[in-house]
């Protein structure tokens, strides 16, 4: 799921971006870290120290224009869980937990979006009443008669799993349908 580009605080990040508020783009950083080592699923499947998982893992990306990117995600420490986009003009932030964003700092100026309540529902991690904003995007999709969405659209989809593929490669994780 890419749930997240479906927040409200993501959706006023792209806003702020198609108004040019922060000029020209140049760097967006991005870090992902929860400790994780207490859930035995979690070190199941991943790492590169003791276990064999990949506890850390850093993507650095270059676009045309002089535009960069950075992604650090880890699952044995707490890191910031924020998003930094910098322009020529500015600078905006995605507040912890940025996989699940209600707060967004914009200039210095900070704006909320509290998640909806959902009484009465249990959900199996923290803040997974957030899926409920791509449901709903599903949902309208469906109801124009659309067979792909405007905000993510196959070919960027096509590309995230392209781009994710190259880094799994990258680390040196395979999987036994790597071998045939």
């Amino acid at each position: 799921a890419i749930w997240t580009h479906f927040f409200p605080a993501v959706e006023a990040l792209r806003s702020v971006l198609a108004q040019g508020t922060l000029g020209d783009l140049r760097v967006v950083r991005a870090e992902f870290g929860k400790n994780l080592t207490h859930v035995h699923q979690a070190i199941d499947w991943a790492q590169r120290h003791e276990t064999g998982v990949d506890d850390t893992v850093t993507v650095l990306l270059q676009y045309p224009g002089g535009v960069y990117g950075s992604f650090t995600c880890n699952i044995t420490a707490q890191l910031s869980s924020m998003v930094s986009v910098s322009g020529t003009k500015g600078m905006a932030q995605i507040l912890d937990p940025c996989w699940c964003p209600t707060e967004l700092v914009v200039k210095g100026e900070r704006m909320e979006f509290p998640l909806s309540p959902a009484p009465g529902k249990e959900f199996n991690f923290t803040s997974g009443m957030g899926m409920s904003y791509e449901a709903k995007h599903v949902q309208e999709c469906l109801q124009k008669g659309l067979k792909e969405s405007l905000v993510i659209p196959l070919a960027e989809s096509e590309l995230l799993a392209d781009m994710l593929e190259e880094v799994r490669k990258a680390t040196g994780i395979t999987f036994p349908q790597d071998k045939h």
